[in-house]
């Protein structure tokens, strides 16, 4: 667990820069939300980066921005329903090609497809009335500005940003060598942070496992001496 300010003084400590003029630390903070969204966030989609929001169609507007397009990453998907006490239809995702040359011959209508396009989504057909939609899919975190900042990645994977704003430092200060050391190490954080993160959004389900006499022929019940199962029910790997 670390806050901005925290994994700041590590960083300009680790570049040798402790008493480093406000230029410095304002170029590690830049470092900090860079690492965040366009290495971090972009390599993968985090539990935290999770979200759903709803969005009231306007007639005929069938080109849509996320709901709010300054930290959405991608949506993954997109229901619709006539009213707020109706129950959710899930849209098919198709291609952008597809809506635009399969499933639009049809121009206004009850939309039934969606396809990606930019920092948004398109529907098809357009909208003949002001349908509501639920977008799910993920979101960057806020940039961290103030000292006392933090946000799920700064609480569980403070290593991770620290060694890749590390490497990045060393970049700026021309050490090469050191700079491909701390990314090595930052490597291997994003790995094991990135399994952390699959683990936690595994659900507890027992698996079906094989025993040790699974696919062995046994003599009868009365003459077996094992107490050994062929299958059997195990928790999850932790």
């Amino acid at each position: 667990m670390a806050t901005l300010s925290e994994i700041r003084t590590q960083v300009l400590d680790n570049l040798s820069r402790t008493n480093a003029p406000s230029a410095e630390t304002a170029n590690v903070t830049r470092w900090v939300n860079q690492a965040l969204r366009e290495d971090i966030c972009a390599a993968h989609f985090w539990s935290s980066m999770f979200d759903r929001q709803t969005v009231t169609l306007v007639i005929s507007q069938n080109w849509l921005k996320y709901p709010d397009p300054t930290v959405w990453k991608m949506a993954a998907h997109i229901g619709i329903r006539d009213t707020a006490t109706a129950d959710w239809d899930k849209l098919t995702e198709v291609t952008l090609t597809q809506g635009l040359y399969d499933e639009s011959r049809v121009n206004q209508g009850r939309p039934v497809f969606w396809a990606k396009r930019g920092a948004g989504f398109m529907l098809f057909p357009s909208p003949d009335a002001a349908y509501l939609l639920e977008v799910i899919g993920w979101k960057f975190p806020v940039a961290l500005s103030a000292d006392g900042d933090t946000n799920d990645f700064t609480d569980n994977y403070s290593r991770l940003i620290e060694a890749l704003v590390t490497a990045r430092g060393w970049l700026h200060y021309g050490d090469d060598q050191k700079a491909q050391l701390w990314k090595a190490m930052a490597d291997q954080y994003m790995g094991q942070s990135m399994r952390n993160d699959n683990d936690r959004m595994l659900p507890y389900q027992m698996t079906f496992v094989p025993g040790s006499s699974a696919g062995v022929n046994k003599l009868p019940r009365a003459r077996s001496m094992s107490a050994d199962t062929a299958y059997s029910w195990a928790p999850p790997h932790p």
